[in-house]
């Protein structure tokens, strides 16, 4: 916990995952560096960070996910120069590969957020400074930006997926939040906005599924902006907050 703490403590980390591993924190930086702590390790310092090289990022890093499996897996970091890089947790001395995540080919995309829909490690979701959601697909013959969604007057600063499991696939649907105060419903099969959700008095900074064990495209949303005020919403309630 005290690692932890330390980790909060530090400005110039603006992104922390402590999800995939149980002693390990990964944390990006504002000068481009992925930085990653040990729990077990009696020191408060990162036990590995990458170098500081124009091969990897030199933009701040708002963006870490760990994709794959737990024997087969890739850190994957995105900077607000709209550069994707692929890692391996073993080895951060170089990323695996690269590529630029560009608007119409000529526009570098400043990220500010990432997600991945669930058993996905090709196609993923961002968030960008000027409102705009970007899917994206990492390989084959259409890799890069594959749509753009506009709806958002403001920074997004959330993207979340559904994973909930059951017999409907809901995978198609994220959920984005932003500096515009509203948080919205998408669907990635047609490409469009299905729902703007009201009720928010603050900047929300984070959005995300509950998981109740109930399959459901909105059972439960949870909403937390940067004063700790958390909003939530529930199923047929879903325009209308049910608490904060």
């Amino acid at each position: 916990m005290s690692i932890l703490r330390a980790c909060l403590s530090i400005a110039h980390v603006p992104s922390l995952n402590f999800r995939f591993h149980p002693n390990l924190i990964l944390g990006g930086t504002y000068s481009g560096q992925i930085v990653v702590w040990d729990n077990r390790v009696q020191k408060r310092s990162p036990i590995q960070r990458t170098p500081l090289s124009a091969s990897a990022h030199t933009h701040p890093v708002y963006c870490l996910s760990v994709v794959g499996t737990q024997n087969a897996h890739n850190l994957l970091s995105v900077s607000t120069d709209g550069r994707m890089c692929s890692w391996s947790l073993d080895m951060l001395s170089q990323p695996q590969d690269s590529m630029d995540l560009l608007h119409r080919q000529s526009k570098p995309i400043a990220v500010t957020c990432m997600a991945f829909p669930h058993n996905e490690v090709n196609n993923f979701i961002v968030g960008s400074e000027e409102g705009t959601v970007y899917s994206a697909c990492r390989h084959g013959s259409k890799a890069g930006v594959t749509h753009s969604y506009e709806g958002h007057q403001g920074p997004v600063t959330g993207v979340s997926t559904n994973a909930v499991q059951g017999g409907i696939d809901f995978s198609h649907w994220f959920l984005t939040s932003s500096f515009d105060w509203t948080v919205k419903l998408w669907n990635m099969k047609v490409g469009l906005r299905t729902l703007a959700m009201e009720g928010l008095m603050r900047t929300t900074r984070r959005i995300g599924y509950v998981e109740t064990g109930i399959p459901s495209l909105w059972h439960h949303l949870a909403a937390a902006t940067g004063t700790d005020c958390h909003t939530a919403w529930r199923g047929s309630a879903v325009r209308a907050p049910a608490a904060r």
